[in-house]
This record gives C-alpha cells, structure tokens and sequence, in this order.
C-alpha cells in the first residue's frame, strides 16, 4: 500500500477527482502469483491510500478476472464475519472488471432497449402458444409471427452493438484506473492485452529499471529493451510504464515474465527468497532446468544490491533471534513498539 501511494503521489494521481484521462499517466499493473494474493492486495488497496496531504483517498481500481474471497471494504469491517467469503456486489467483486462494465452498460439506453426487446419477444411467444388453442384469428396469429420475426432481428442487432459498447467502455475502464490488478496468467489475457500498446516507447535500457523487495529485499537497474515492443497499434492506448510483482519469490520466472512483455521502464518485485519458493510438482526436471527458481531469485544470486526491509513488526524479540542469525545474517531489528512486548507462552 505504501508503495503504491509514493507511486500515485509522485504522479499526483491520489485525489479523487484525478484520473488517467485528465492527465495523461498511465495506471500501474499490479500483479500476485495466485487469486488469493490479488484478493488480499484488493482488501488492502479498497480502503484507500495515502495522498500528498497525508489524507487517506480512494483510488480507481480495476480486477481483472473473478474474485476468490470476496470480501467486504475495510470501512465496512465491523466483527470477523465481514473477512468471511461474501459475494455481494459490496464486497470486493465490484471492482472486477465484469461487473464495473455490466454497471456502466445497464444505464445504457441500448441496454434498456435490449431489455424491452426481450420481453416483448417473450411475450409474443406466450400469446402465440396461446393463441394456438384459442380462438385467435389467423389474421392475428400471422401478425404476431411476423412482429416476432422482426424482434428477432432487431435483438440480433442490438447483441451486437452491445458487444461493441462493452468493448469501449471495458477500454474506458482501463485508461481511468489507478491501478489493475491481477493474476500473472490473467496480465497475458486477451481482455487486457487487447488494450493495450508500446507506443511512445523508446529502445533505450538505461530507461529500464527493476526494483525487486522483500522482507529482505533488493533494487536493481536493469535494461528492459528485452521487453520493448515495435509493433505499434493506434487502436490500443493503455500503456504500464510500472508494473509490480508482489510474493515475487514465490512464482515461477517464465510466470514473472508475462506482464512484462507490455514494455513496463520500470519492474518493481516484492518477495521473500529466504521464505517459500514456487511450488514445483516435478523434482527432477526443477533440479535440471531451474524452473522453480524464480525471477527475484536469480536476479539476487547475479549479484543485485538487495535493500532489506529490516524492521519486522510482529514476533516478539525472543521468536525473531532464530531467523534473524538463521536466514538474514542478524540484520532483522525490532520496531519499536515490540521491543517492550511481553512474551506469552
């Protein structure tokens, strides 16, 4: 959270009344291994961040794909049973992408009119059933065919122009987030892939830089013209020119990969190398090919600088001796409000 509001702040894009639009920044592509880490950042990020006045802020949100654990907005969290599976559109399902669409589309006139077309076919259909077995006239029946024929044809082509209309405003969506979040697999989709472009980019690597963090973590400046692209479509127009990796440590680097080929200038990887890495169902072909070693981790092992967040806010002095020698040469310390803990067995 923290570093998504010096990101936003720095752009000044925190306020509420900015947007992507109005000045020209493009939103940040949040990633995490699994749905359960992208749920737990949009739990965190829905409450709002910090902005330049130090006044906390919502900000535009978009997910991409289904949420796991949809759960309710931190300013609705009154006992434990609001941070149980929840479905509603307050919980955090109505920042998917899905659902900020269908929202948009059902103020649509079109939509309204789609709606209408639909009952008036389902009507017609009651009354020809009816009129069958009925005293009707074939006058009448014949009308009512020919008015359902037409209906027909007129949903077909309002399906369509729905489908274009979904498109544009899912496209609007996008352009008007902060941040997008999402799965490594879902970044590669067509739904946002489709939308997205390289123009405006340069080739230079010095332009390219990867900051990776951890619990004990890392910056690095690397050149990305590895991920740069040429091949520019005026038809697409979201660019991440920032795209951050959270439990970095714990993918795979082909996985790593995939949001990176929309030509981010920076790659921001947060993780842990000393804690849990991908999990990896093949042993011998992980031991031949290095498939679980991820990203972050060979990016240290060459020789990266590692920035180690030091502090650690949770175990008590005692319980934090252990991994602190054991994993991170005794550089862990305790903040402050820690250190005066008691330890209760």
């Amino acid at each position: 959270m923290g570093l998504v509001s010096v990101l936003l702040c720095c752009r000044g894009r925190s306020d509420e009344a900015a947007s992507t639009a109005s000045t020209g920044s493009s939103p940040i592509l949040l990633c995490a291994p699994s749905n359960a880490a992208v749920d737990e950042l949009l739990s965190r990020l829905s409450g709002g961040v910090l902005n330049s006045d130090g006044i906390k802020s919502e900000i535009k949100l978009v997910r991409l794909g289904k949420t796991v654990i949809s759960r309710s907005t931190p300013t609705d969290s009154n006992n434990s049973n609001d941070r149980s599976t929840d479905r509603s559109i307050n919980g955090l399902d109505r920042f998917t992408l899905d659902v900020q669409v269908n929202d948009t589309i059902q103020k649509h006139t079109l939509y309204v009119a789609h709606q209408a077309t639909n009952k008036e076919i389902q009507q017609l259909y009651k009354h020809l059933s009816e009129g069958s077995s009925s005293s009707t006239s074939a006058e009448k029946l014949k009308e009512m065919r020919y008015r359902l024929k037409y209906l027909k044809l007129l949903r077909a082509n309002q399906e369509k122009e729905l489908d274009i209309l979904r498109l544009i405003e899912r496209r609007n969506i996008l352009l008007q987030a902060d941040v997008v979040i999402s799965t490594l697999s879902s970044s590669g989709g067509s739904v946002l892939y489709d939308h997205v472009t390289s123009s405006g980019m340069n080739h230079d690597a010095n332009n390219g830089s990867i900051a990776s963090s951890t619990s004990a973590s890392s910056s690095v400046g690397i050149g990305a013209s590895l991920f740069r692209t040429t091949d520019a479509n005026p038809n697409k127009s979201i660019v991440f020119d920032i795209v951050i990796i959270d439990e970095a440590a714990q993918c795979t680097e082909p996985a790593a990969l995939i949001p990176l080929h929309y030509a981010c200038k920076h790659l921001v990887l947060i993780g842990d190398s000393r804690q849990l890495p991908a999990t990896v169902l093949s042993t011998q072909d992980n031991a031949r090919t290095y498939y679980g070693r991820s990203l972050f981790e060979r990016l240290e092992n060459s020789g990266h600088e590692v920035l180690l967040l030091s502090i650690q806010y949770r175990m008590h002095p005692e319980i934090r001796m252990f991994p602190s020698e054991q994993f991170y040469l005794g550089k862990l310390v305790d903040a402050d409000f820690i250190k005066n803990q008691t330890m209760y067995m």
